[in-house]
């Protein structure tokens, strides 16, 4: 079987602290072949993007071949990319920890991965499936307690 390359992309969208959605696009030959988003309360912004990292690791976990396969994980957070990288220290003991378990988790699993700063519009996809899936959140939020009144 030969090696495959995966592209992750993630992002995502959040009240800061509050609500938010984590997002991630797999793509393999860069064709989509696994998308998802999640729900989480009470993160800041900064937490949000580590967990759609783990998001996207997960995705790619579930859907690779072999464990030869090797990821190229994108995400507009600069932030958490230089951290994942070791360029920049990470402060947060929150952060510290979700840190901890992304890298447990890598090596865990046996992933090949290479993390990637692209500027938000190199990664539109994921920051707009987690922004419409926030906008949809939202909105649905926003319906119920106006029922309830």
């Amino acid at each position: 079987m030969r090696k495959q390359r995966y592209v992750v992309n993630v992002d995502a969208s959040s009240e800061n602290p509050g609500k938010s959605v984590c997002a991630a696009i797999l793509r393999k030959d860069g064709e989509i072949i696994s998308q998802k988003t999640e729900v989480k309360e009470g993160l800041t912004n900064n937490e949000a993007e580590y967990l759609s990292v783990m998001l996207g690791l997960k995705l790619f976990k579930e859907n690779r071949e072999s464990t030869d396969d090797e990821l190229i994980l994108i995400s507009d957070s600069e932030l958490v990319i230089k951290q994942l990288n070791g360029d920049y220290y990470v402060r947060s003991s929150k952060m510290k920890r979700i840190n901890e378990i992304i890298n447990s988790f890598i090596c865990d699993n046996d992933i090949k991965v290479k993390f990637v700063h692209k500027k938000r519009d190199m990664n539109k996809d994921a920051d707009n499936l987690a922004r419409k899936k926030f906008e949809e959140v939202t909105r649905n939020e926003s319906k119920q307690s106006n029922s309830e009144v």
